[in-house]
């Protein structure tokens, strides 16, 4: 809308796109895509048996693991780049550092 209005210039614009997060999010919907052609996602239609504990497994991991580390959660990898970008850099072991107590008093709770 800005670039429309004529508020932001078209190169102004462009060098705010974070173009490495844009490969990793087209880079992860790669790989779930050739996940779901290979038939992982089917596994309980195959064996006949109930998915559900899987899905939470999964849905646990990924949430408590986007609390870990940088590149578990796209919001985290926009957050790093964006902090990097302003002069405050982010380095993958630095954020698990300090978030590992985090995810440790979760666990545990």
């Amino acid at each position: 809308m800005l670039l429309v209005l004529g508020i932001v210039a078209q190169t102004e614009a462009i060098g705010y796109i974070d173009f490495n997060t844009i490969g990793l999010l087209a880079g992860m919907m790669i790989i779930v895509g050739i996940t779901r052609k290979s038939g992982v996602f089917e596994i309980g239609v195959i064996t006949h048996m109930s998915v559900a504990p899987l899905w939470w497994a999964l849905s646990l991991g990924a949430c408590l693991g986007g609390n870990g580390t940088i590149v578990s959660a796209s919001a985290n990898v926009i957050v790093s780049g964006i902090s990097a970008r302003e002069g405050y850099p982010i380095t993958f072991l630095g954020y698990y550092e300090n978030s590992i107590s985090t995810d440790a008093s979760i666990d545990s709770y």
